[in-house]
């Protein structure tokens, strides 16, 4: 790959994913949280532009043949640029690799997500309702997307 061009790779923990957490959710996931995805059940990818600087991470819980995305998160100056079809497409492309199909939930509200997520080839399989918090205290349904290696 050329200098001049972002990178995928292996994440390990650091203290950019929680800063980006934070600065990207409106309700974030805790430390705590976050650092509990960071074990042998799970395959985390970061995405850094040219100069090292993390821009987005991918989070995925890897069982068998069924891969969880359990959240992707962009850098909000770099949102709207790719990161995230970037690494959704890497997720893709290992999970596939391993006969492996990939699993998610997301909001119904996120439009940008599943406007991604149904350009991808994601199918929805399922509606979970009042399964994610919002800020007025709320509960908010998530659909539950499936994407097939097959």
């Amino acid at each position: 790959m050329a200098a001049n061009q972002p990178i995928i790779n292996r994440l390990t923990w650091c203290s950019e994913i929680f800063q980006i957490e934070h600065a990207a959710q409106l309700l974030p996931w805790s430390e705590e949280l976050l650092k509990s995805c960071f074990t042998a059940t799970y395959q985390n990818f970061g995405y850094w532009s040219p100069s090292a600087e993390l821009l987005g991470f991918a989070l995925v819980q890897t069982m068998d043949d069924c891969w969880t995305i359990m959240n992707i998160v962009t850098k909000p100056s770099a949102q709207r640029q790719g990161v995230a079809t970037q690494l959704l497409r890497h997720i893709q492309g290992c999970a596939a690799e391993q006969s492996a199909d990939i699993v998610l939930e997301v909001r119904v509200s996120n439009s940008a997500a599943l406007g991604l997520y149904e350009s991808s080839g994601f199918a929805l399989i399922g509606r979970r309702k009042g399964y994610y918090p919002t800020a007025s205290h709320d509960r908010e349904d998530a659909l539950v997307m499936r994407w097939s290696a097959a």
